[in-house]
């Protein structure tokens, strides 16, 4: 039982590790990376509970199709050598204050 525990705490762990770090991430291949991680972390917690068909399916389905669709797209469109200037550029830089104050609303 304790081991189950362990295991538990272990995978939750990488589960929220692995979450924060697809949206940290700057290197997109990376993030999609993370995002594979997660699913096949949180496929394991629903194995541990009992719940073996969603586990596997959520391995065959998300890991199997949908992440490595995503990590297949972001390889062909390499992001890498493409100059990111939507932040760096002087006219486009209202959006920010704008963005900031409707995330806000929502928040509260």
């Amino acid at each position: 039982m304790i081991a189950h525990a362990i295991f538990f705490y272990v995978f939750s762990i990488i589960a929220v590790i692995s979450a924060i770090m697809v949206t940290v991430s700057k290197n997109t291949v990376h993030s999609v990376f993370f995002l594979i991680l997660d699913f096949i972390s949180i496929s394991c917690l629903f194995i541990m509970i009992g719940a073996e068909f969603l586990g596997m399916i959520m391995l065959i389905v998300y890991v199997g199709a949908v992440a490595v669709l995503f990590l297949f797209v972001v390889m062909m469109l390499n992001v890498a050598q493409q100059k990111n200037q939507w932040l760096s550029s002087e006219n486009s830089s209202g959006h920010i204050p704008v963005g900031l104050i409707i995330s806000t609303l929502i928040f509260f």
